[in-house]
C-alpha cells in the first residue's frame, strides 16, 4: 500500500527545485545529482524507514509515500507536495480525490492522517508476512525482510497499540544500525562446470551487516582457510556476537583477531559445498 500526491508543474520546475528546501533542512537523496533527474528517492538520515519517491509523470511532479514509512517521511512527503505546487502556482491533488491550495495540504494531511497511515501500513505488512510468507521492503540503505518469525516477536514484545511503533523501530534499525557496522556486499558465484550459482557474502571479523544470501564465506588468509557456511548457520557459529537484524539479515559484532582462527575452525562442521 502506498499513497501519492500530484502537483501540476511546468518543465521549468525540476525535482532539484522541489527538493532544495528539504535538502537544506537535512534530508538526503539516494542519487548524487537530482538537478535534471526524472526520478529520485529522498530520505531523512537516521529516521527514514522507506524513503520518499519523487518523480515526473507527464506534466506532474508525483510524491509517493510507501508502506511502513516513518511519520517523519509522511510529513516530508506532504511538504514536498506543497513545495512543488507552490513553485508551480498550482494545487495539490491526492489519491483520495482531495484537491486544494498548497497552504492547506498540511492541514488536510496532518498528524491524525499520518498516525492512521502508519497504523494501517504496519497492520497490512504484518498480515501479509503471516499469510503469504516473507516480504521484502526496500529502504534508503538496504532491504528489510519481514516474515512470520519476526512478526510474532514484534507482537509478543508489547501491547497491540505499540505494534506499529515496534515494527518501524525494527525497520529503522535495519537501515541505521550504526556507522561502525560494515555492510557486506552481496555477490554471486557460478560454478565453472555445473553452471549452478549461489549468492554469497564474505564475513570478516569486523562489525558488519550480513545481507540475505545463501552462503556466507568466512574470510581466511587463502582459499584453503576460507569456510563457506549457510547463512542460517552463522548465529550458531557466532553465538552472542550475532543478532538478527530482520527476518534474514544478521548483525555481527567484531571477533577478536586472536579468536577468529578458532571460530573458523569450529565452523568446519557447518561447511557447505560451493558449486563446482
Amino acid at each position: 500500500m502506498s499513497f501519492s500526491f500530484w502537483a501540476r508543474a511546468p518543465r521549468g520546475v525540476g525535482l532539484g527545485d522541489v527538493l532544495a528546501p528539504a535538502l537544506r533542512a537535512g534530508a538526503s537523496t539516494v542519487e548524487d545529482d537530482v538537478g535534471a533527474a526524472e526520478y529520485t528517492h529522498v530520505y531523512l538520515p537516521g529516521v527514514s524507514t522507506r524513503g520518499v519517491e519523487v518523480y515526473r509523470e507527464d506534466q506532474d511532479v508525483v510524491v509517493r509515500l510507501l508502506t511502513c514509512s516513518a511519520p517523519g517521511e509522511y510529513a516530508l512527503g506532504v511538504f514536498l507536495a506543497r513545495t512543488a505546487a507552490e513553485l508551480s502556482g498550482t494545487e495539490v491533488r491526492s489519491e483520495h480525490g482531495w484537491q486544494g491550495a498548497p497552504a492547506s495540504v498540511q492541514d488536510e494531511y496532518g498528524a491524525a492522517w499520518i498516525a492512521g497511515e502508519v497504523a494501517s501500513g504496519a497492520r497490512i505488512a504484518l498480515t501479509l508476512a503471516d499469510e503469504r510468507g516473507p516480504l521484502t521492503m526496500g529502504g534508503p540503505v538496504r532491504n528489510f525482510h519481514l516474515g512470520a518469525r519476526l512478526a510474532a516477536e514484534l507482537r509478543a514484545a508489547g501491547p497491540e497499540d505499540g505494534l506499529a511503533d515496534r515494527l518501524l523501530a525494527a525497520v529503522r534499525r535495519a537501515q541505521w544500525p550504526g556507522d561502525r557496522y560494515y555492510s557486506a556486499t552481496t555477490m554471486r558465484l557460478t560454478g565453472k562446470s555445473s553452471g549452478n550459482s549461489v549468492s554469497f557474502a564474505v564475513w570478516s571479523p569486523v562489525a558488519c551487516v550480513l545481507p540475505d544470501v545463501e552462503v556466507v564465506v568466512m574470510h581466511g588468509d587463502n582459499l584453503d582457510t576460507t569456510v563457506p557456511v549457510a547463512l542460517d548457520s552463522v548465529p550458531l557459529i557466532a553465538g552472542p556476537l550475532c543478532t538478527r537484524l530482520d527476518e534474514r539479515q544478521l548483525l555481527l559484532e567484531p571477533v577478536p583477531d586472536e579468536d577468529w582462527p578458532a571460530m573458523r575452525t569450529a565452523a568446519g562442521r557447518y561447511r557447505v559445498e560451493l558449486p563446482p
